[in-house]
């Protein structure tokens, strides 16, 4: 296999063998910490959210030790897989845990969203990075990312989409050349 889901509960010795065999993470950590946030509102007991802080704690060690180890970290958030982890609203908050636990860099942080990612779905020769020849997707946010990284999450710092070369409408409106002329000046 060339990467592995979670790894809440690797051993230094497992991380350094991943390392080794240059095989890359995708930790999850996002289902941990909201778990731990919300959980009991959902019905999880104190002997279960006992047990999530203690694989919390657990993948935060083995996120200080991937980083030291140089083992390439790619984002995912289990989202979709319960109540507790609706799809959609929380894929952004992984970037967060990567820079505040793990000390990631915001760039480093956003690699891991992007190019790293498009190797978990075969597409790291297409996607991932902006480059001439590539496919691109991408967001333009109103304030920097690289300063605080939680500007990704959400879409209250959304300024603009671009999905395969065409401006996406957000919340109703239409592409104008005022529009066109913001995002001219988000580059400068």
């Amino acid at each position: 296999m060339d990467w592995i889901l979670h790894a809440d509960l690797a051993t230094e010795v497992e991380l350094e063998a991943v390392a080794e065999a240059g095989v890359r993470l995708m930790p999850t950590m996002t289902f941990l910490q909201h778990a731990l946030e919300v959980g009991h509102q959902f019905g999880r007991g104190t002997r279960e959210l006992e047990m999530i802080k203690r694989n919390w704690e657990s993948s935060v060690r083995m996120l200080e030790q991937a980083r030291a180890l140089g083992i390439t970290i790619m984002c995912g958030t289990d989202s979709g897989n319960s109540p507790l982890m609706p799809y959609g609203q929380l894929h952004a908050h992984e970037p967060e845990i990567l820079v505040r636990d793990g000390g990631y860099t915001p760039m480093e942080a956003i690699v891991a969203c992007t190019r790293n990612n498009a190797f978990a779905v075969g597409l790291e020769n297409d996607v991932g990075v902006v480059e001439a020849g590539r496919l691109a997707d991408l967001i333009i946010l109103e304030r920097d990312p690289l300063a605080d990284i939680r500007v990704l999450q959400g879409d209250q710092h959304l300024a603009m989409i671009i999905k395969d070369g065409h401006i996406v409408a957000l919340n109703g409106q239409e592409e104008t050349e005022d529009t066109l002329a913001y995002a001219a000046s988000l580059w400068t």
